[in-house]
């Protein structure tokens, strides 16, 4: 049978909630070296790329059946960032701005954590050898900041891979994906009328973890 699409968002979210959940027989919250942590990270940013395209599908479907402007924007702009190969930061900018008429804010939340996520995805993915300098990569600092990561012992060397590793990295990965289709969610809680698809797209298996 041919026609129509699988949406795999949620499966992608499911593997990094699943990868999560294996981390609860870690020894502590933030002790390192946790490799299901790095499949969590990995796994929730591949959620929000996925879940943006998605979106676009929606937002067009909606629009073809049921004339919602706005959403006929959202695929419109979404689909031409799609094409002239523009950044998962920059769809879920677009997104935001044409539903809610403003951008995300760079310098709060969700936002913050959507790009340090997205940064450590990139980092991984192109992993370059790490000069040990004994000064904490900048990503190491971020999830520090934020109480994620245990500092580091002066006589412990290991790298920022490896400290970024924790059961509490890998829950906040999960949680950055639930803040931030909530951030959509909420800009059509309005519309969900002339916008069914897309609504019900948006209430689905995106849940934060404890």
């Amino acid at each position: 049978m041919k026609g129509g699409f699988f949406l795999n968002s949620r499966i992608l979210f499911r593997v990094a909630v699943s990868a999560y959940e294996r981390l609860k027989s870690a020894p502590a919250d933030k002790a390192g070296g946790q490799n299901d942590a790095l499949i969590a990270i990995l796994f929730s940013a591949a959620t929000l790329e996925a879940f943006v395209s998605e979106l676009a599908l929606m937002a067009r479907s909606d629009a073809a059946l049921f004339g919602h402007k706005p959403l006929q924007s959202v695929a419109t702009v979404l689909d031409e960032a799609e094409t002239s190969r523009g950044s998962v930061r920059l769809k879920f900018l677009l997104a935001k701005a044409v539903l809610d008429g403003e951008i995300y804010d760079k310098g709060s939340q969700p936002y913050q954590d959507f790009y340090t996520l997205l940064a450590i995805r990139d980092a991984i993915i192109h992993m370059k050898p790490e000069e040990i300098t004994g000064a904490p990569h900048k990503l190491l600092q971020r999830l520090r900041a934020r109480d994620l990561c245990a500092d580091a012992q002066p006589s412990v060397n290991a790298s920022w891979l490896s400290q970024i590793s924790t059961r509490a990295v890998a829950r906040w990965a999960c949680n950055t994906v639930a803040a931030m289709v909530e951030s959509l969610k909420a800009c059509l809680a309005a519309q969900s009328q002339k916008a069914p698809l897309a609504a019900f797209f948006l209430s689905g298996s995106y849940n934060r973890v404890d």
